[in-house]
């Protein structure tokens, strides 16, 4: 089975990426994570809302009808699938995808556990999920997601890999396992059904820090898009995650491991917001 993606695939012009899901109305959430890394990537993208969050879910039709606006908006070279908003809408992207968008490498990153690990969705969600993620192609969860999804806790590496285990037989041929969230050294595995690679880090803790699993997945599409095999996409990603969150700084009293951090401190550029003047103040 040939899975685009897995092995190089060099995109010789400017890359495009269709991103697939929920839009915070504050700007905040994954999907604005995600278009940070792709922007510091130089990465065009293309993004469907399938969701307003809090979330109030779009109908599917509109998203679908976004996807098949995206395909012919240009080439699109890898799909993102973040949170779908509805069950509905994740098992019609099943079919949806293959109609427009046949050849991009997918990958899947729902989201579907909070900061506190608990479940964002029903579990029809949940059950949508697990139906598309054959059709996925590449998946990345968190410790969370993996408890929520397998119903065993995952505390340490060891669970977290049986938990993958268990996931890589619903049909997606590569996972990757992040375990920012287990005790001990923060590491990530991809596991292909036969080996587990592991892809180490130095914990960062810090008070608000987040965003990093979005950024992640962020940096993967871009890696995807350009071309770039699996496991070296996820190693570059990786590295990019780690400058972010070692240069990650305050944004309304909030740490977020935005890459455009570093971008801006190379700019000498104030990232504190901009304040509007006063109605009837001169000047």
């Amino acid at each position: 089975m040939i899975v685009p993606g897995l092995t190089e695939r060099p995109t010789p012009r400017g890359a495009r990426v269709a991103l697939v899901d929920a839009v915070h109305l504050h700007g905040l959430g994954g999907a604005t994570a995600r278009l940070e890394a792709l922007a510091a990537q130089a990465v065009a993208a293309a993004l469907v809302p399938t969701a307003t969050w809090p979330l109030t879910p779009l109908p599917a039709r509109l998203v679908f009808d976004g996807l098949g606006q995206a395909a012919i908006g240009g080439p699109v070279d890898a799909v993102g699938l973040g949170d779908p908003g509805r069950p509905e809408t994740a098992d019609g992207l099943r079919e949806r995808l293959d109609e427009v968008l046949p050849t991009a490498p997918r990958l899947l990153a729902a989201g579907l556990a909070d900061a506190h690990g608990a479940p964002r969705h029903p579990r029809a969600m949940l059950d949508a999920i697990r139906r598309l993620a054959p059709h996925a192609q590449r998946w990345v969860l968190d410790a969370d997601e993996v408890a929520l999804l397998t119903g065993r806790p995952c505390p340490d590496g060891a669970a977290l890999r049986e938990g993958g285990r268990r996931l890589f037989d619903l049909g997606c041929p590569a996972l990757l396992l992040c375990g920012g969230r287990t005790e001990g050294h923060a590491v990530d595995f991809a596991y292909d059904g036969q080996d587990f690679t592991e892809f180490g880090a130095d914990r960062v803790k810090g008070e608000g820090l987040h965003g990093a699993k979005a950024t992640l997945t962020g940096h993967l599409l871009a890696g995807l898009a350009r071309g770039q095999a699996w496991l070296p996409a996820i190693e570059a990603a990786k590295g990019a995650v780690s400058d972010a969150l070692a240069g990650a700084q305050g944004l309304d009293g909030a740490r977020r491991a935005a890459p455009l951090a570093q971008a801006w401190r190379a700019l000498g550029v104030d990232p504190a917001p901009i304040k509007p003047v006063p109605v009837g103040v001169d000047g």
